[in-house]
């Protein structure tokens, strides 16, 4: 039984044979000595832990530091494995709780500094033995507690650290295997559970002081994971400040056919006309990515906030040309500061000559919502809702909604406008 100087005993007993003969104290050891056997448990479980014969035994003792056991005919001593090599050889047998144990116990023979590090690295040690029997739970707070470099574990998954990556291994290793592929011994269902883990992981720590010094290798692995397993916080990630490696994470996103993510990622390091570009062939089925069904509506938001006025001059008459109403949108939904700083509406008007629905539209713009009193605007305007209305067969049978439409669009702007030029509108024919 173990006790305090106060009599207060704070362990369980150690479990003696009734016919024990002597006793000595080891930490974190207490031996016995009985009729035939040597017995040695652990103070710290009060476990049994090893067995010697030893037959015809009369004294056992501590003696200044060293534990003799003697017989009629000869003195032995009993000298004890090191601390660290009876820890190592506990994790070898996987038994990481008596090992864990035993660390612990070993602070108070240890120097503070040393056991520290001998700790942590117990702890990793055994965070990769839980980690190679899929308890991840375990494995993944043995890994915190410890302290792991994270590039230790993305490295037993093929080609997910950057080729830019300075890491190595730790020497000695922390662990037996060379990669995924023999951890796992090529179980894919055990591989996929793998993976998974390292996304939740990665996606844990990154924000943390883990990631400290390596974040490039941290988010570009969390990248080519999710891109492998075709996992929605791909783009999450691609949109939120990141550290992925431009020329690692594009190789990977093209290989599994990302290309909408790829175009996210040229964007986030400011590569518009690449990411564009990549949209635009997408939309225009040359390669093919489902990601957004909306996609062309997306590059015309895109375009529609991006200051780069040559990129979105590059881009007007595809947009246009895919739908004069909703291209036309690069030029009607823009910041209005920008818009004036930009853009020449002369210009725009210019390219809008060959799109005459998009013409129609752009000039309500400028009349309407930027209410701007450029006479030239508002009879180009006034001319093509008459020309619409002219257009219409006079007959009743065809005077549908689109033209009265067009004759209350020509009244309202008539009515309201006090700058058109009245004789560019005289000689035709017009609804009174």
């Amino acid at each position: 039984m173990f006790a305090t100087v106060a009599g207060i005993s704070q362990r369980a007993p150690v479990h003696w044979s009734e016919n024990v003969t002597g006793a000595a104290v080891c930490f974190p050891y207490v031996i016995a000595l009985d009729d035939e056997f040597i017995t040695v448990h652990s103070m710290l479980d009060q476990q049994l832990k090893q067995t010697l014969p030893f037959k015809e035994g009369h004294i056992l003792q501590d003696f200044e530091g060293r534990v003799i056991v003697a017989t009629s005919k000869a003195v032995y001593i009993l000298v004890p494995l090191p601390l660290e090599k009876q820890i190592q050889d506990l994790l070898a047998s996987h038994r990481v709780e008596e090992a864990l144990v035993l660390a612990k116990g070993a602070r108070r023979n240890i120097p503070k500094e040393k056991f520290q590090v001998m700790y942590r690295r117990v702890l990793q040690q055994a965070g990769f033995i839980q980690f190679a029997q899929l308890q991840f739970l375990e494995a993944k707070e043995l890994f915190r507690s410890g302290q792991l470099d994270v590039r230790e574990l993305i490295s037993l998954y093929p080609f997910l650290l950057p080729t830019s990556s300075s890491f190595t291994r730790s020497h000695p290793p922390l662990h037996e295997y060379a990669d995924l592929n023999q951890l796992t011994q090529g179980d894919q269902e055990k591989m996929a559970k793998c993976k998974r883990f390292l996304m939740s992981y990665l996606n844990e720590v990154r924000s943390t002081e883990v990631a400290n010094g390596y974040k490039e290798d941290i988010d570009t692995a969390l990248l080519k994971l999710y891109a492998e397993a075709d996992h929605d916080s791909l783009l999450d990630l691609l949109v939120t400040e990141n550290s992925c490696l431009l020329t690692d994470s594009a190789a990977w996103l093209e290989k599994h056919k990302k290309y909408f993510a790829l175009g996210l990622l040229y964007h986030y390091n400011n590569q518009d006309a690449a990411a564009v570009q990549l949209w635009v062939n997408i939309v225009n089925g040359d390669i093919h990515d489902s990601t957004r069904s909306d996609l062309y509506e997306y590059v015309i938001d895109f375009l529609t906030y991006s200051s780069d006025q040559e990129l979105v001059w590059k881009y007007a008459d595809w947009a246009l040309q895919k739908s004069e109403e909703v291209g036309v949108q690069v030029f009607t939904k823009r910041h209005l500061e920008e818009e004036q700083n930009s853009f020449n509406p002369d210009d725009i008007l210019t390219c809008l000559k060959k799109y005459p629905d998009a013409l129609v539209k752009y000039l309500e713009h400028l009349v309407m919502d930027r209410k701007l009193q450029r006479e030239e605007y508002h009879t180009h305007l006034a001319v093509l809702y008459l020309d619409k209305v002219l257009q219409q067969r006079p007959s009743a049978d065809s005077m549908g909604t689109e033209v009265t439409e067009a004759q209350a669009k020509l009244r309202h702007l008539l009515q309201k406008s006090d700058v058109y030029r009245v004789r560019f509108l005289m000689g035709k024919e017009y609804l009174h």
